[in-house]
């Protein structure tokens, strides 16, 4: 790519975790490369270092038809799919790392192009030293299954706070958690119908990256689940991935919605005496249960303490363990 008479030069891909920001890593990055004695030159010309970030996380930053300022972050990197030297090591170092908006991994991604394996020669791992000097090698990390954490805690006052913790509990059961709102979207100076659009598609593209979903179904804002949930559940369950969910409320859907209607029907709904309201034994629409119970999963439910309806994460761990039932099955 670029200028093609240049001097061979050695690349690498590598996974890194932290809790700096996208634009911290990437002024990080920049002072890597001036201290490394990079300085600016013919675009794509031999260069003394040069980093690149892949992929934070699945978010989607920035748009690499409008965005032309040099500089400027786009993830996950536009070139990622066109280019041999990034494909083969991100291949070798993390199979199955999924594409956040193509939905593919890396090694399908190499395989569909197998052309972009010439002229790259992989190194031995001993044949790699730093500062001439041979540093022992650390144990292959174990890409842990990761789990998309669905539900409407994200409008919780302490949103964070519940998300690490479902985060820590996934962790301990050999999973990674994945919180929506742990996202970093560059929403300012955006119109609202612009920032919707951003936070869906970044949603969209998290959920490609993950391996599973569980979903808090409890109700939330009337009889059912809250709706953007129920919109995730479907989501996963077109990408043909395993669904679980759990609700802190032990009833039926029909005692939910017909006690829902006897407090008041609110201006601009449209339920009302004579409306039929579906009745078939299950904790929420028939699309939701029967899709998740489609999947693999498995619907728990539970009654809890009032007003603990969202935090008590009793279900959720009891979804981990399914999970994991469900991971050994090789589903």
């Amino acid at each position: 790519m670029g200028h093609v008479r240049q001097p061979r030069y050695h690349n690498a891909v590598i996974g890194v975790r932290g809790s700096i920001s996208p634009a911290a890593l990437l002024r990080l990055v920049k002072r890597l490369e001036r201290g490394a004695g990079r300085r600016l030159g013919v675009r794509w010309g031999p260069r003394a270092l040069d980093i690149d970030i892949l992929d934070f996380g699945g978010r989607i930053i920035g748009h690499p038809a409008r965005e032309t300022r040099p500089g400027r972050l786009i993830l996950p990197h536009p070139g990622i799919q066109d280019r041999g030297f990034v494909l083969v090591p991100l291949a070798e170092a993390a199979p199955h790392w999924r594409h956040p908006i193509l939905g593919v991994s890396a090694q399908t991604l190499l395989d569909r192009r197998p052309a972009l394996r010439r002229g790259i020669v992989a190194l031995p791992n001993e044949d790699l030293v730093l500062e001439s000097r041979r540093e022992p090698r650390p144990s292959p990390a174990v890409d842990r299954p990761r789990i998309y954490l669905a539900g409407p805690e994200e409008f919780w006052p302490d949103a964070l706070s519940l998300g690490r913790k479902k985060c820590r509990l996934a962790a301990s059961a050999g999973f990674e958690g994945v919180f929506p709102l742990d996202q970093t979207l560059d929403l300012d100076g955006l119109s609202k119908l612009e920032q919707a659009r951003r936070i869906s598609l970044a949603n969209e593209a998290l959920m490609r990256t993950c391996d599973l979903l569980i979903a808090n179904l409890t109700p939330f804002r009337g009889a059912s689940m809250d709706a953007g949930t129920a919109f995730e559940v479907g989501f996963m369950r077109a990408l043909g991935r395993p669904v679980l969910g759990y609700t802190n409320t032990a009833a039926d859907y029909k005692p939910r919605a017909a006690a829902t209607r006897a407090r008041g029907i609110p201006a601009g709904d449209c339920d009302g005496p004579g409306v039929e309201i579906e009745d078939f034994d299950l904790a929420e629409n028939l699309m939701i249960e029967i899709a998740i119970r489609g999947s693999g999963g498995t619907v728990v439910r539970s009654s809890v303490a009032a007003g603990t309806e969202m935090t008590d994460l009793d279900g959720f761990r009891r979804c981990l363990d399914e999970a994991r039932r469900i991971r050994l099955a090789g589903r």
